[in-house]
């Protein structure tokens, strides 16, 4: 409930963002090997080429990675019941829309969500 100690303040944004163009393509392989009934192997890898640029058409990032997967599982009696795990993977991290989106002047000089403030009683 609002009453008179409480004060309002929404701030717009007159401009509109002029936005960001992020592209993300991946692609990944994976194969798996029974060598026998106790031991079974898994490899993979995964490709990410990251390109985007900002409201401005100023690249923010420009980069492609590989990403291994490997893993090993051992069934010691190579019937299902108990079963030992290992893996090692590596992983690229996804673009996020604010880095692209901080350089655009009129979205990151003015605040983008309203604000709430008590006044003095």
């Amino acid at each position: 409930m609002l009453d008179r100690s409480t004060f309002i303040q929404w701030t717009p944004i007159d401009t509109s963002s002029q936005g960001n163009r992020f592209r993300t393509i991946s692609f990944f392989v994976n194969d798996a090997w029974t060598a026998s009934k106790n031991f079974t192997f898994n490899v993979g890898l995964r490709y990410d080429k990251n390109d985007g640029t900002d409201a401005a058409g100023a690249p923010v990032v420009k980069d492609a990675a590989f990403s291994p997967r490997l893993s090993a599982t051992w069934d010691p009696k190579g019937d299902g019941t108990w079963t030992v795990n290992a893996s090692f993977a590596r992983y690229v991290t996804g673009l996020a829309n604010r880095v692209g989106d901080s350089a655009s002047a009129p979205a990151a000089s003015r605040p983008t969500s309203p604000s709430t403030t008590s006044a003095p009683t």
